[in-house]
């Protein structure tokens, strides 16, 4: 048996102690589910399909190797992911030597990017940045394109291309269910609504909603890597990165031959649609409401008056 609080039920108290007072009936639910239910409703993010070792690939380090066959179409491993901002990965100057306050960023100068940024899946036209953040998802390494008519040759040899593909979860799937109920929960990052009685009808709900709300839900939406073809057991699980970041990287190697991989820095690309337009072309940034508003509603002295936040002229969603 497994013992799931919040997830599945929750507790609405979890924080009281044994001897505060509570009428609550809540308090005393039991959320063990058996590991059957898991199973039909869950999901793994660490399955024992696939390894950790080291890759074949030069600078690549290590890379993530299937122990067993998988099939065309099958899903080889389901992410959660961190919805971030550019400027998230950049990384200023502090004041070590700070007598009154230690480590304070002077954003006035960029020291450089965060490793994280590598891992990344974004778009140039769009502010939104996913990490995925399942165990092993960051270490599957770029492959090219997919080459569907390169044939295997001999145990030993691996295939060039990619294998693997990011989807959105499919609708009807463990996957899509779990982070459908996860990304809709009106608690923020309570889980209010009872998992089982839940009515699933709005698949990725993320694809609906400004890049500003979905970084609000950060960690409540997900993706799949998904096989381009049957990949056999000590083949390394390998995706394409894309065309700019296969340039950037190319550039960075014949400028800096002897410099160490480690000092790359590039968001990995995503396919072609793969953003829904709500996310392309917009701004990250709050904007007040436009001043003519204040035409209609004059201010008058002494009065208060709410103003109205708004991005790209669309209300906000919960700030």
């Amino acid at each position: 048996l497994v013992k799931v609080l919040d997830m599945v039920g929750g507790r609405k108290n979890k924080g009281k102690s044994d001897n505060d007072d509570d009428d609550d009936d809540d308090d005393d639910l039991d959320v063990t589910k058996p590991m059957t239910y898991l199973e039909e409703n869950g999901i793994c993010l660490s399955s024992g399909i696939l390894r950790v070792r080291p890759s074949p690939i030069e600078y690549a380090g290590r890379g993530v190797i299937a122990t067993t066959h998988i099939a065309r179409g099958e899903a080889v491993l389901t992410s959660p992911l961190i919805a971030m901002r550019r400027e998230d990965f950049t990384i200023y100057e502090t004041d070590d030597n700070a007598v009154i306050v230690r480590d304070q960023i002077d954003k006035t100068k960029i020291v450089g990017t965060e490793l994280l940024y590598n891992y990344a899946f974004a778009h140039p036209d769009s502010p939104l940045y996913l990490v995925p953040s399942a165990p092993m998802a960051n270490f599957i390494n770029h492959g090219g394109p997919f080459k569907p008519k390169k044939k295997f040759e001999g145990k030993k040899k691996q295939i060039k291309g990619a294998n693997v593909k990011v989807r959105w979860p499919e609708a009807g799937s463990n996957g899509a269910k779990l982070f459908e109920w996860a990304y809709n929960q009106k608690g923020g990052s309570h889980f209010t609504d009872d998992f089982d009685s839940y009515r699933f009808d709005d698949p990725n709900p993320w694809l609906r909603d400004h890049p500003i709300d979905v970084m609000e839900r950060s960690g409540k939406l997900a993706l799949e890597y998904v096989a381009l073809r049957d990949i056999g057991p000590g083949e390394e699980i390998l995706l394409d990165y894309g065309e700019i970041w296969d340039t950037a990287w190319v550039k960075f190697r014949d400028r800096n031959p002897y410099a160490s991989a480690g000092y790359f820095r590039h968001a990995i690309g995503i396919p072609d649609g793969f953003f829904p337009e709500k996310w392309m072309h917009v701004t990250d940034r709050y904007e007040i409401a436009e001043i003519r508003d204040l035409e209609i509603n004059a201010l008058e002295p002494g009065v208060a008056v709410a103003l109205t936040w708004a991005h790209n002229g669309k209300p906000v969603s919960s700030k």
